[in-house]
């Protein structure tokens, strides 16, 4: 049986058009679950600031928030999901290089956001956020690309 090019065309415009959506959706939960670690980091980063007073609530459920987010995103790097998927992205290929890696450095994170969690007195605060932040950079300097 052959096949024009023209209908080679056809079904790889067809399969490209299927798998779109797939990662578009995958992607767009992956940057809506990490604008929301941003909105609570933010919250975090008043209270360290000195613009909001140290509210032993407000820190909990902002570090749940950060923690379910970062649960969410995790399992949201297909394959296939990258820069390749045609949409706007900034995860690094070093994720799908080293899936190993990039899992720790998750796990690291979500860790951090529960020891923020478990925070209920203001001495503690400024620790917990230094462990939460430095795991947030670790993993933005290895597997998010820069902005272009």
């Amino acid at each position: 049986m052959q096949f024009s090019a023209k209908s080679l065309i056809m079904a790889a415009t067809l399969s490209a058009m299927l798998a779109l959506p797939a990662s578009a959706g995958v992607i767009d939960e992956r940057q809506e679950a990490m604008k929301a670690v941003g909105g609570a980091i933010k919250k975090l980063a008043a209270i360290a600031k000195g613009q909001m007073q140290f509210d032993a609530n407000i820190v909990k459920s902002s570090a749940m928030t950060i923690k379910s987010s970062l649960e969410t995103a995790s399992s949201r790097f297909p394959e296939g999901s990258g820069e390749e998927s045609g949409i706007k992205t900034r995860a690094n290929p070093e994720i799908w290089l080293d899936e190993e890696g990039f899992a720790k450095a998750m796990k690291k994170a979500i860790a951090a956001a529960e020891n923020m969690a478990s925070v209920t007195k203001g001495e503690d605060f400024m620790p917990a956020l230094g462990q939460l932040g430095g795991a947030c950079k670790n993993c933005h300097k290895t597997f998010r690309a820069p902005e272009k």
